[in-house]
């Protein structure tokens, strides 16, 4: 399927496809990956958008308005499936999409392009993590860790200096080299543009892992209490001195209660507010875009499970980059049977 060789009414076919595949990733992969129990999601499910982004890029050259275009409805479809998403999940995705257009727009979609897109796209998220850590937890969090990986160093016979940085430069190689084997795999991509090795599958009604439904924001602040008086005993545990580990336990347990009273009952609604209502008032102008995208999704949960079961055959790393481009070869060439 080269780019070139399309219709203006295919390339707009592809476009939407494209869309509902980056709105997908953003939406309902996730939770039918965490169903089916596949390790690092959130790597998989960031490395798809860069793969939707530079695919989408590839076939709207040499527009590349097309992404942006595509962002705000993926925006508005992530408002309307998940009301209740972090702000920073928007950040993550805006970050995305903004920073592949302007790579592309500069220099193509190429090897460098597509690369630094990825590695980018991939240590913003990391690092988006570590600031949440940070924000929450205090300094304190990473006097634990230094404390906590000095003292299994020296029962082990390491040699470490700083806990908290070996933490960190591991994560961080983590998401770096995730992010070069998206980058490969995008462009690989790109050549074959979605072509399946699978004929479709018949989407009947097979049965579809999904996660329970829960309310996660009381569950996600009663864990950050509970990770923050969970390191507050341990910094009262490794303390040199009884005064000091009292004062420290006070100080990490005070302001992490506090950064997470602020976030949640402040500056997340607050933030939030402000993107839905932005998104809204272009709600009318992309309509019927979101429309079409929300009427594919269904199907795309389908072939998503279909596409889990047939990577069966492909063993070890080899199996995610197979699912991926089966998932993408699908949604592009599905056609509805009561068309």
């Amino acid at each position: 399927m080269s780019p070139t060789k399309l219709t203006p009414t295919q390339r707009t076919l592809v476009l939407q496809r494209l869309t509902a595949l980056w709105a997908f990733s953003e939406s309902g992969l996730g939770g039918i990956l965490h169903a089916l129990q596949v390790p690092f999601t959130g790597l998989i499910v960031g490395g798809f958008a860069v793969i939707i982004i530079t695919l989408m890029a590839h076939v709207s050259r040499p527009s590349y308005g097309e992404v942006l275009k595509s962002l705000t409805v993926v925006l508005l479809v992530k408002l309307a499936v998940s009301p209740h998403t972090s702000f920073p999940a928007y950040i993550a995705v805006s970050f995305q999409a903004c920073l592949g257009y302007s790579l592309f727009r500069l220099f193509g979609v190429r090897l460098l392009s597509v690369m630094v897109l990825s590695v980018l796209a991939m240590l913003e998220s990391a690092l988006q993590k570590l600031m949440v850590l940070t924000v929450f937890f205090g300094m304190s969090w990473w006097k634990a860790a230094d404390e906590l990986v000095l003292a299994v160093s020296k029962q082990l016979s390491w040699t470490v200096t700083t806990g908290g940085t070996w933490i960190v430069g591991t994560y961080l190689a983590i998401y770096f080299v995730g992010g070069l084997l998206v980058g490969l795999t995008a462009l690989k991509m790109t050549r074959e543009m979605g072509h399946a090795n699978a004929p479709l599958p018949d989407l009947g009604p097979a049965p579809i892992p999904t996660p329970k439904h829960r309310r996660t924001t009381g569950r996600q602040i009663a864990l950050l209490l509970g990770i923050s008086a969970t390191l507050s005993l341990l910094l009262y545990l490794l303390a040199p001195r009884t005064n000091e580990a009292v004062l420290a336990t006070a100080r990490a347990f005070t302001w992490t209660v506090s950064a997470i009273l602020a976030w949640y009952l402040v500056l997340a609604p607050t933030l939030l507010s402000m993107i839905r209502s932005r998104l809204q008032r272009r709600s009318g102008r992309y309509h019927q875009d979101v429309g079409l995208v929300l009427a594919f999704l269904p199907v795309l949960r389908q072939l998503a499970a279909q596409a889990w079961r047939v990577s069966r055959t492909k063993r070890g790393p080899k199996r995610i980059p197979f699912f991926l481009s089966l998932l993408v070869g699908w949604a592009l060439t599905y056609s509805d049977p009561a068309s």
